[in-house]
């Protein structure tokens, strides 16, 4: 063998090397994992229903994080993709699996322990935007021994919805919800028991939502010191307003960018002085409206994004601030268990603005209805499926009857000529509700004025708009809240007005 024949060898060999390891490399980032995160492993509690979040799993690197992370995770579009849970199980039992995920119709899901699996397959239907997103139960068990166990998801033929453009790059899962075959009944009781009936609100058909408070802003000029805005607001002035739209409701921000309640609330006073008024504008306001024949609901925010009152009000055992910290919960049930206390059946209904999921649902649900049973509540999942059956309506955020995102109008109901409630689909269950911006900002649509000097822009919505809304709205008995930005002392644009009062002709027939 020569100098350089033998030189050819040496270069050959490392090539060949090389190019093993590159495949090595390759084929281990295929199959590579990230490991489950939180509690692990994750204790199963047969009295209540168990979350186990996709984005806690421990999944294929090929799996990306939602934006924002730690809603759900997506780009599942590969069989060789799996989540899997290691949990923890008291004692031996099966268990009730449902799916909250995204994907085209004929989707195959298989749900695993080391016992057995269970299928299911994503149903035709669709959501308001389009992305299918389900809430769908697996038909079967799934056995689970005592002790330490996992849990595993895996689809033979995972992909995106295509109404969504494939936003998600495949499918995309929030989460399996267990419950224990042994406590299910009892659960589902809790459940009917916990509900409210809604039906004032179908009937009522219509009202008006006000994101305003400590944050807002007169039309022009600076905006007065807390709490003067509240001292010096004019309620009968508003519920005239109010009356002469014809709305059924008010649904008023307690607080929103800010962290400032108008009532004296003695359990935010212990947290952080000065966060409430002297004056009771909420009582205030139900009564004026009440006189009416007008109900009152809160929006409320817990006040993340608030930094000051967020220092006082979250502990330090919750590093993604997700809701889950022990100070918050106990904060949050104190001051909406008094809130509720406070005002009886003067306060018909809550709309909670946080989308933490998994949270306390049930005892949410408890404390929001303090004081009165009949009071109507609804946490806000965004384009999700319910977050919780501890609920009585859909939040409905940004729904108006006029969304087609589906292909169809109503994808999964609720059907014309019943009561307004879903029988299928994300919100089976639920009595049918959307809030939406009617006029918005000069700059782009808009909850609520926070910025000073800002003008109210015509509805973006045309009359034949809201004439085709109203029609479709009686026909499901779909419950619609209009949101109308409201300057500091009250005024409100009287082009926004006039919509509305097409929307009350309509539906009455006028």
């Amino acid at each position: 063998m020569t100098r350089d024949q033998a030189g050819i060898l040496v270069i050959a060999a490392f090539l060949i090397g090389f190019h093993s390891r590159t495949l090595a490399q390759q084929s281990n980032t295929g199959t590579r994992t990230i490991e489950q995160t939180g509690a692990n492993p994750l204790r199963l509690d047969p009295n209540t229903v168990n979350v186990l979040k996709g984005n806690v799993a421990a999944r294929s690197a090929s799996l990306a994080e939602s934006a924002p992370k730690g809603f759900w995770i997506q780009a599942w579009n590969d069989p060789q993709q799996t989540f899997a849970w290691k949990v923890q199980v008291p004692q031996p039992g099966e268990y009730s699996v449902d799916v909250l995920v995204s994907g085209a119709p004929g989707g195959k899901i298989e749900i695993a322990s080391p016992q057995g699996r269970i299928n299911v397959t994503i149903p035709e239907g669709n959501d308001h935007w389009g992305n299918n997103w389900n809430k769908i139960p697996v038909l079967g068990w799934l056995t689970l021994q005592q002790g330490t166990s996992t849990v595993t998801a895996r689809s033979p033929n995972p992909a995106g919805i295509a109404t969504n453009g494939n936003n998600f790059n495949g499918m995309a899962l929030m989460s399996l919800e267990l419950t224990a075959r042994s406590q299910k009944k009892a659960i589902d009781k809790r459940i009917r028991d916990s509900r409210s009936s809604a039906k004032w609100l179908t009937n009522a058909q219509y009202g008006l939502m006000f994101q305003w408070g400590e944050w807002g802003y007169p039309e022009h000029g600076e905006r007065k010191p807390w709490p003067k805005m509240i001292d010096d607001f004019n309620v009968e002035k508003f519920a005239d307003m109010v009356q002469s739209t014809g709305a059924g409701y008010v649904i008023w921000s307690a607080t929103w960018r800010t962290y400032y309640f108008p009532a004296p609330i003695q359990a935010i006073e212990r947290i952080m002085p000065g966060r409430t008024s002297k004056r009771d504008l909420i009582g205030e306001l139900s009564d004026a409206l009440k006189r009416r024949g007008i109900k009152l609901m809160l929006y409320y925010h817990c006040g993340y994004g608030d930094r000051e009152w967020q220092s006082r009000n979250f502990g330090t055992n919750d590093a993604d601030q997700i809701g889950s910290d022990a100070l918050f919960r106990k904060n949050w049930i104190a001051i909406t268990s008094e809130v509720g206390l406070r005002y009886g059946s003067r306060l018909a209904g809550w709309f909670i603005d946080e989308g933490w999921y998994p949270s306390p649902f049930e005892e949410q649900n408890r404390a929001l209805k303090a004081g009165y049973p009949g009071r109507i509540v609804s946490f806000n999942d965004w384009v999700r499926p319910r977050l919780t059956d501890f609920e009585d309506v859909e939040f409905g955020e940004g729904f108006n009857c006029l969304n087609n995102g589906a292909g169809k109008l109503f994808p999964d109901g609720p059907p014309v000529g019943g009561d307004g409630i879903y029988v299928e689909g994300p919100h089976k269950g639920l009595q049918a509700h959307g809030m939406f911006i009617l006029d918005g900002a000069g700059y782009g649509p808009e909850w609520g004025i926070w910025r000073p000097d800002t003008t109210i822009a015509k509805p973006a919505i045309t009359s034949e708009q809201i004439v085709d809304m109203a029609k479709n709205a009686k026909a499901h008995h779909v419950a619609l809240s209009f949101n109308l930005l409201m300057y500091e002392d009250g005024t409100v644009s009287p082009a926004s007005l006039d919509a509305v009062k097409l929307f009350g002709k309509t539906v009455r027939g006028g």
